[in-house]
Formats: C-alpha cells, structure tokens, sequence
C-alpha cells in the first residue's frame, strides 16, 4: 500500500493502488470508467469509453473533490457529445489540464470557445 495521501476509498472501487498514491476507479454507467490517480498534489481522471452529457455530475463530483489541482486525462475517450465538449471547455478555462485529448476533442472545444 502506498504511503501519504491517497484518493479516499468508495464503495464502487474496482481498482487498486499503484505508483505513488493510489488509483481508483469507478463505472459512473456503462460506457464511461473514471480511473483517479493522486499523488497528495495532482489528481488525475482519466475518463475511458464514451462519455455523455449523463456522465456531467459523476465528473463533477470527482473534480470537486480533487481540486485544486487536476488532470483530466482524455486517452481513452472515444466519443463525447456537445454537452462534454462544452463541459470540458469551462474546465480547462478553470485551470483543469486536458491530457492526451483526441485531436478531435481539442478542435471542437477550440470550435465551442469561438461561438
């Protein structure tokens, strides 16, 4: 087990801890898997699968317990709607780094912010 802190456990983790910190991970629904890896500074999220406008308030509860300093890690994103894209947009205007974001999730949400 890693030592400092790490991400507090949740009844739906299916995850172990790994590296510094400790990863957790969670099925918000079918197609979206958030994974969390801390290291007692940065939180990352990656999201994994398709993600939905359902999936906002899963997101949102995992950002505001890591702020302030997070990572949305978009890899294994493969699809997102407008809601997401605009979602994601406001978060990085926050200071929220998007990593590994698909090339076409990086032009919609630059397409968003000129609307």
């Amino acid at each position: 087990m890693p030592t400092g802190r790490h991400a507090p456990q949740s009844q739906l983790a299916i995850s172990c801890a790994c590296g510094r910190g400790a990863a957790l991970a969670f099925v918000a629904s079918v197609t979206l898997k958030i994974e969390i890896a801390s290291d007692g500074e940065t939180a990352t999220l990656r999201l994994c699968g398709q993600i939905d406008q359902d999936h906002l308030h899963a997101i949102e509860t995992e950002l505001r317990r890591y702020r302030p300093r997070l990572v949305f890690d978009l890899a294994e994103a493969t699809l997102v709607d407008r809601a997401v894209v605009q979602f994601l947009a406001a978060r990085a205007g926050e200071g929220v780094e998007l990593v590994n974001c698909p090339r076409y999730i990086r032009e919609w949400i630059t397409k968003e912010r000129d609307l």
